[in-house]
């Protein structure tokens, strides 16, 4: 990843406002990200994934503007810097390019993208957009969303058909939340390069819906160690959770 540091992004990076430790977290994960989507593993999906990402935006361009939660958007500064989330589908395929993956169980297809953050975008595709909530990213049917919480940091997981909000990561102390969305997608990116999640159809027997599944293979379960269960509901809510009201 090779970035010009121009004049605006030396003021954005020296910015009272700004972590500069997130800064280095975001390149780090966005690095693995993108070697991942140049891989052979990743295939024709890594290259849609990838053509799929925008040119990322400065929190003077973006929505994480009010001063007052800035500790707890930080992290999602630093990462929509790189990139500004994935352009909407344009074809059936591109349906499936979500970086946040997808799968089918019943009635239910979702494919999950990372939401532009420039206030237009975020208002069109957001489903839970508020004064302390920013939907950052959510499936091409709005049926399944994460959505950050601004003075805390926490990213949750979130149904607009039940309006139920679940946190999408088990943390306890009010510190260690204000990296959430950091923790999130280095959470992503650990399961794109060990094979937890995997490149196929989402759904099965459908090629047009090849992209990035979110249930892992019995080889991956079967490397699962216990330091993974803190994070195995990041990017998908367990079941029970799911379903309550």
């Amino acid at each position: 990843m090779d970035y010009c540091l121009d004049s605006e992004l030396i003021s954005f990076l020296f910015s009272p406002q700004y972590e500069l430790v997130d800064f280095l977290r975001a390149a780090a994960v966005w690095s693995k990200i993108e070697l991942w989507c140049d891989s052979s593993e990743s295939g024709c999906v890594g290259d849609r994934v990838r053509a799929s990402l925008i040119e990322g935006v400065f929190h003077s361009d973006g929505s994480f503007t009010d001063p007052q939660h800035q500790q707890g958007t930080s992290a999602c500064q630093a990462i929509f810097a790189f990139y500004n989330g994935q352009k909407g589908p344009s074809d059936d395929q591109s349906l499936f390019a979500g970086l946040l993956g997808g799968y089918s169980a019943y009635d239910k297809c979702i494919c999950t993208s990372l939401l532009p953050q420039t206030s237009g975008g975020r208002r069109t595709r957001g489903v839970h957009d508020s004064e302390e909530y920013t939907t950052i990213a959510a499936s091409f049917r709005n049926d399944k969303a994460f959505i950050l919480h601004a003075p805390t940091g926490r990213i949750f997981h979130y149904s607009p058909r039940t309006m139920v909000r679940i946190p999408a990561l088990n943390q306890s102390t009010e510190k260690s939340q204000f990296d959430s969305a950091l923790t999130w997608l280095e959470e992503l990116s650990s399961r794109l390069h060990t094979g937890y999640f995997s490149v196929g159809e989402i759904v099965p027997g459908i090629p047009v819906t090849e992209g990035i599944c979110q249930y892992p293979s019995k080889q991956a379960l079967s490397v699962q160690n216990e330091n993974d269960i803190g994070h195995n509901h990041a990017l998908i809510p367990p079941v029970s959770c799911a379903v309550t009201h």
